[in-house]
């Protein structure tokens, strides 16, 4: 029996000796073959007899469902990790499309500006720099969008 179990099961026989006629507890007991195992531990005091009680108990092998119970847990945590990946994907499609509608704005002035703009010029130069860059901008948020769902 673990430390912790020895402590719980001292503290259920306890409390089915001072009144509290029933006690269930679920215990790690160790095998004839060396493993440990869950049992569940039944205890009803029955009478008291000269100063000693008299109890009867009933042990059953609960192993395949703390198995269970272990293996809900794994699959809710594994459920919530989910729901956060999808819940960041929404969040990172919301803000590409955000970005995306600023950077067609972008892309347009700058358009724009060079219709009015010398082809030789210095800022003939920075508007197509603009544009350059607003143009991988944008391939970078197709990406994004490739992960929202």
């Amino acid at each position: 029996m673990a430390p912790a179990d020895a402590e719980e099961a001292r503290i259920a026989f306890a409390a089915c000796t001072d009144g509290d006629h029933s006690v269930n507890i679920d215990l790690r007991l160790g095998t004839a073959r060396g493993n440990t195992r869950w049992y569940r531990a039944c205890l009803s005091t029955v009478a008291y007899s000269e100063d000693r009680l008299v109890a009867r108990g009933h042990l059953f092998d609960i192993q395949d469902i703390k198995e269970s119970e272990r293996k809900s847990r794994a699959l809710g945590l594994k459920l919530l990790e989910s729901q956060r990946m999808e819940s960041i994907g929404l969040l990172a499609g919301g803000i590409a499309h955000d970005f995306n509608n600023l950077l067609m704005a972008i892309l347009g002035n700058a358009g724009l500006a060079m219709m009015d703009v010398d082809p030789e010029s210095r800022p003939y130069h920075a508007l197509q720099q603009i544009e350059l860059a607003g143009t991988r901008a944008c391939e970078l948020t197709k990406e994004l969008l490739a992960y929202s769902p």
